[in-house]
């Protein structure tokens, strides 16, 4: 069954990239071998960074494959490959600011889910970084942990409820990434998120609260963050220690508001706080404002929002966002989806140091991407 499994999938990636769409009778076969979906993403991006100080051109491009295949009953493997290429040029004032191009493989989720009767799930793996219901950008982004989720959920024709929890440990520095290196620590990240959403016909209001904590953070990771807002003692991979634990909560309010038939606008703010670090250096705080609309067929979505985030709200290593530790600023995104699945997003990040800070410049970032998305099953 295994190599079965295997052969279908380069079978599926071949044909797909260099034979055009699917046939009827791969799909069966995927079907049959329990594929329930199988999607293949292409991209390429330029970034533009205009520090003060640090500057840096970036241009990548990906490819990209997720799916979901049931093993047995209610079990099911969840994964998502990337395969990236980067080229580009920085200037850093400091060595552990500046940009270095990569060419990588990397898995952004690849877990075991086990579900009973709708209500319960259980994640076990590489788990999902970006789901909504499970994570937040405020306090963590990025890369995938290993570790294990709990979801208990209720949906009716007027309410949406539920509770996640997970328990894992977050990749502790990439600075050492050989496979014979044990970096010295072993993070544990913990968090548990509610979420509540009413529904209001064509409206609706969306609420979400969660706790975090970090624990057993190694001291090269404080070393490396001393760069990137956070506040550490100490001057050497060796000895450097945050100077304030990672232990908070978060709220997030919002709403979806239908105007006409195209029209809908999504205002939304949220707000995080480290109750171990002082005032001035725990919180941070997101105001936001969405509109989407159809215009030609054309999925057409508008996005700003306004934030101003302390040092230590969150571990900076961890926080892959627009919203880093110690900065203030604007975001705009203009993202455009044709009918073929096409999309092209331009956005633009404005931020400013908040406290001044001996590593930290004021930036400015423009990207460009296109990602083009294939629904094979």
């Amino acid at each position: 069954m295994k190599k079965e499994r295997n052969s279908l999938i380069s079978s599926l990636l071949l044909s797909t990239l260099i034979c055009g769409p699917v046939s009827a009778d791969f799909k069966s076969a995927a079907k049959g071998l329990g594929f329930e979906n199988l999607k293949i993403k292409l991209g390429a991006g330029y970034t533009d960074l205009a520090g003060s100080v640090d500057k840096a051109k970036l241009f990548s491009s990906k490819i990209g494959l997720e799916t979901k295949a049931n093993l047995s009953n209610d079990i099911y493997f969840n994964l998502s490959l990337t395969l990236s290429s980067e080229t580009g040029s920085s200037k850093a004032q400091y060595d552990q600011r500046r940009f270095t191009p990569k060419s990588r493989y990397s898995a952004n989720y690849a877990y075991l889910s086990y579900n009973v009767l709708d209500l319960f799930d259980l994640n076990a793996g590489a788990l999902d970084n970006k789901d909504q219901e499970a994570t937040d950008n405020l306090i963590s982004s990025g890369a995938s942990s290993m570790g294990v989720r709990e979801k208990v959920s209720f949906e009716n024709e007027y309410l949406k409820l539920s509770a996640v929890a997970t328990q894992a440990s977050p990749y502790n520095d990439e600075l050492s990434n050989r496979f014979d290196n044990v970096d010295e620590g072993e993070p544990k990240f913990f968090s548990e998120f509610v979420n509540v959403k009413f529904k209001l016909g064509t409206h609706s209001i969306d609420i979400k609260g969660a706790q975090y904590a970090y624990k057993n953070l190694s001291s090269s990771l404080a070393y490396n963050d001393r760069y990137y807002g956070n506040t550490v003692s100490g001057t050497s991979e060796s000895n450097s220690v945050y100077v304030y634990g990672f232990k908070g909560r978060l709220l997030k309010a919002g709403a979806t508001i239908a105007v006409g038939k195209d029209l809908k606008i999504s205002p939304s703010m949220k707000q995080i706080k480290n109750n171990s670090a002082t005032n001035g250096h725990n919180t941070g705080k997101v105001y936001a404002l969405e509109a989407s609309t159809e215009i030609l067929e054309n999925k057409i979505t508008i996005s700003l929002s306004d934030f101003s985030i302390d040092s230590d709200t969150t571990v900076s290593y961890y926080n892959s966002s627009p919203y880093k530790n110690n900065y203030q600023g604007r975001t705009l995104e203009l993202s455009i989806e044709n009918p073929e699945h096409l999309t092209t997003t331009l956005s633009y990040v404005s931020r400013e140091v908040k406290n001044p800070q001996f590593y930290l410049s004021d930036e400015k970032i423009i990207t460009v991407n296109l990602r083009k998305s294939y629904d094979i099953l």
